[in-house]
């Protein structure tokens, strides 16, 4: 077996042990929820990844995999959203993942899913050869509402004068620069890597699970809300 299983369910382990820490301990945190579901979908697509590398049945792990990180952008924004005090419908912002799934699910998605060292291959049908308006509608959904979300928060830590609701501001954006700029960095020097993109870039996300950890601990120490 190779070593891509042990590196994923041990991440999972640690986004799990995370994310139960935040719901059990971090009783004072207003968006522990939201914080706890964001990284234990990260957690589930590593278990997802784990799964597909062990089981008989890739295509079906590889699909549950898809469905945990595709909601990941969305959550992300609305929580951001709501912590910088804007009003949204939430119908607007889980809309877009909402249709995705379905797709997912109501198709033939998964065209390949593999084990490799050290990240996985998955193909489906927003993302394989050949097609070219599929990929881009779903890559602006996802990376449109990931870079939305950092530069909401980063003009909140502009503005906002509170400390702790400033450190929590920008440990979002250093949480996705993190998981981001390593992860384009080895697509751009190895071309050969960008099918397992979803792979190579969730894997760094346990730098971002690291810090939404610390910014629910932060958030913990903030008044509580009525």
């Amino acid at each position: 077996m190779c070593y891509t299983p042990i590196i994923a369910i041990s991440t999972a382990f640690i986004e799990f042990f995370l994310a139960l820490t935040i719901i059990f301990v971090f009783r004072r945190s207003y968006f522990r929820n939201m914080f706890a579901l964001f990284i234990f979908l990260l957690g589930a697509y590593q278990m997802t990844e784990f799964m597909l590398c062990t089981s008989q049945q890739p295509e079906f792990w590889a699909l549950l995999g898809f469905l945990a990180y595709n909601f990941l952008p969305a959550i992300a924004l609305y929580e951001t959203l709501r912590f910088t005090g804007k009003k949204v419908n939430p119908l607007l912002i889980y809309s877009p993942p909402t249709i995705f799934a379905l797709v997912a699910l109501t198709t033939q998605f998964i065209k390949e899913a593999t084990c490799n060292e050290p990240f996985v291959t998955v193909r489906h049908i927003f993302y394989q050869t050949g097609q070219t308006v599929l990929p881009w509608i779903y890559a602006t959904y996802y990376f449109g509402f990931i870079i939305a979300a950092c530069v909401i928060a980063f003009q909140a830590y502009k503005k906002e004068r509170n400390k702790i609701r400033r450190e929590i501001n920008l440990l979002k954006v250093i949480g996705v620069v993190l998981m981001s700029v390593p992860t384009f960095i080895l697509v751009v020097l190895f071309p050969i890597l960008s099918i397992k993109f979803p792979s190579i870039y969730c894997h760094f996300a346990l730098l971002l699970a690291i810090m939404t950890f610390i910014a629910a601990y932060l958030e913990s120490k903030l008044p509580i809300k009525k």
